[in-house]
């Protein structure tokens, strides 16, 4: 009786030879008298090709457990820009500049702006900054500029403007930006961080690319806008359905994040803007509830009240990440005043070297240190898990004072550097009452 191979298998050849030359292992070292241990490329396959060329594609290196390193990205580790988004555009102006850090000064000195020149500039260079923000926005990001009422037109003399990128209606992902201090446009941060710190700290169009190139649909809300002064200077009217900056966030949610497709609605909320995102928790949270994304938030103003719903208190504790400058190393979780005062996991920015402490600097420190941070976060939702996932990074050690090794000055503990910076934020909120960054909503409104 005859015996036949299966149709699939095939008969193994026992006296076909040994290969001629090396022998590659796993980790590409090639086997051998004098060979062992030494990192070599596998021979070429078919569908890849190894050559001396310089570019990635044609030139790999093995890693040590034998598997290819990922394709680099852009430039520090970023994904490559979305095709969604044009060149940036160039800062232009007949009598300002922009340096690579976004930092304005004046074309016939070429030097930065002293407080002398702010009194004189101040207003103009804003109103260039929010002129180039926003053609950024439009013709480098796709935004398009919409309107509270939302049946207004451009043309309406009442009437508040937001912005939305092209994708916001049929988005699966949504993050709204929302950020509150006095004179601020859409667009920016703050007024203090452009003149203090540079477009690149105090605009948000670092954030708009790196939301684009995730993903995300965005809308910009714009609560500061709630009055319309008419010409004589006299006459106040208030702007229907922006009123107030809450009135604004019910009309934004109801005409615009309503609309959206979107599965999950994301919030990143700066300084004030973190009580209005509370607020919608509140006045939208059966909606809200069942499209939750993540809050991520920047040196919020916010408190957790006893009177909160148990609901905003559970967002608040399981999918909110809050962070702000801290003498404590970079993504450190942070206990004492922050958590008990937001109800949410709070997380340490870092800080910057002593010699920086003004105000602005700091919190352009905080708001450049934490971008991809803050990303990670929405990506994952969860608070818990986020922090497991993350390891604090101390900054590098500073000259003077004498700095340990965990990033924090040496001598007092973790839990004295916190109460010394609960202490030293509770003093700066108490002698900058009308600043930007703690703007009441009077102030918002009025100043």
């Amino acid at each position: 009786m005859s015996f036949r191979f299966p149709r699939w298998g095939r008969k193994k050849n026992k006296n076909k030879e040994p290969p001629v030359g090396n022998k590659y292992y796993p980790n590409g070292a090639a086997a051998g008298p004098g060979a062992a241990g030494v990192p070599r490329g596998p021979p070429s396959a078919p569908g890849r090709t190894y050559s001396t060329g310089s570019d990635y594609q044609s030139q790999q290196s093995w890693q040590s457990n034998g598997t290819m390193p990922p394709a680099p990205a852009t430039t520090g580790g970023q994904k490559p820009p979305s095709s969604s988004r044009g060149a940036p555009l160039p800062f232009s102006h007949p009598l300002y500049a922009m340096d690579a850090e976004g930092m304005i000064h004046l074309k016939a000195t070429g030097k930065g702006l002293d407080d002398s020149d702010l009194a004189v500039h101040q207003d103009e260079i804003i109103n260039s900054v929010v002129k180039y923000v926003q053609d950024s926005m439009r013709k480098e990001l796709g935004f398009r500029e919409a309107y509270i009422p939302a049946n207004s037109t451009p043309e309406a003399p009442v009437k508040a403007n937001v912005f939305v990128s092209r994708n916001y209606e049929t988005c699966k992902k949504l993050l709204v930006f929302v950020a509150v201090s006095r004179g601020l446009y859409p667009g920016l941060w703050s007024r203090g961080l452009v003149l203090h710190a540079g477009v690149k700290s105090g605009s948000m169009l670092e954030y708009f690319r790196k939301a684009i190139d995730e993903g995300y649909g965005i809308i910009v809300a714009n609560p500061n806008k709630n009055v319309i002064v008419m010409r004589d200077g006299k006459q106040r009217l208030q702007i229907p359905g922006s009123a107030s900056p809450e009135e604004h966030m019910d009309s934004l949610w109801d005409a615009y994040v309503a609309r959206s497709s979107a599965r999950r609605v994301y919030f990143l909320g700066y300084s004030y803007g973190g009580v209005l995102i509370k607020y919608l928790l509140q006045s939208r949270g059966d909606q809200l509830m069942r499209r939750n994304g993540a809050i991520a938030l920047i040196e919020s103003s916010h408190r957790i009240e006893d009177g909160d719903s148990q609901s905003v208190k559970s967002i608040l504790a399981h999918r909110t990440m809050y962070w702000e400058s801290n003498d404590l190393p970079f993504q450190t979780k942070l206990d004492g005043d922050a958590p008990h005062r937001t109800g949410c996991t709070c997380l340490s920015a870092g800080r910057p070297p002593r010699a920086h402490a003004n105000h602005y600097y700091v919190t352009a420190f905080c708001i450049n240190k934490i971008e991809d941070a803050l990303f990670r976060f929405l990506e994952t939702r969860d608070a818990t898990t986020y922090v497991a996932g993350e390891k604090p990074v101390p900054e590098p050690p500073a000259s003077a004072p004498a700095f340990m090794g965990n990033g924090a000055p040496a001598g007092p503990g973790a839990p004295q550097l916190q109460r010394q910076e609960s202490s030293r934020r509770e003093a700066n909120n108490s002698k900058m009452g009308t600043s930007e960054k703690h703007c009441n909503f009077l102030q918002c409104l009025f100043a």
